[in-house]
């Protein structure tokens, strides 16, 4: 634990329709070092830029996450933007469509695999490995799946 860490030391801010986060340094007695200058109000951090807080160094966070990445394609910068500009219910609507999607793939893995199987059955085999991983839904999912027909 870096003890020259402030409790209340540091805060990332997305700032609404700007590409980049914000550094906001509470006050904190040994300071904020964004590339080793210290800052004194909200900083707008920019991929590659290294944080210190104390001993304790991190990476420029990149979209929420404190991670090295490299920079995005222009067909990446292209689909976040599109994203984006999209309304809930558009977003609501390919979120569906992608869910759709995957589970048709998952249902034709599971029909290459074993063989022709009842609807009812193909349904609780494809929610089976797709939501599978959780104890209790996996019981609930067996359990449907043990009563559907063949």
């Amino acid at each position: 634990m870096d003890k020259s860490v402030s409790r209340r030391h540091l805060q990332f801010k997305a700032i609404p329709g700007a590409e980049n986060h914000v550094a906001i340094d509470f006050g904190s007695s040994n300071g904020t070092f964004i590339n080793e200058s210290r800052i004194e109000q909200p900083t707008e951090l920019k991929d590659g830029d290294v944080i210190r807080i104390g001993e304790t160094v991190l990476g420029a966070p990149s979209s929420m996450m404190c991670v090295a990445r490299e920079p995005l394609s222009r067909i990446e910068v292209e689909y976040r933007r599109r994203i984006d500009s999209m309304t809930i219910s558009e977003r609501v609507q390919r979120a569906d469509a992608l869910l759709s999607w995957a589970r048709g793939f998952v249902a034709r893995q599971i029909l290459a695999e074993r063989g022709p199987l009842s609807d009812e059955r193909l349904k609780w085999e494809v929610a089976l490995r797709q939501y599978g991983g959780d104890p209790t839904t996996r019981a609930l999912i067996e359990g449907m799946r043990i009563r559907a027909p063949g």
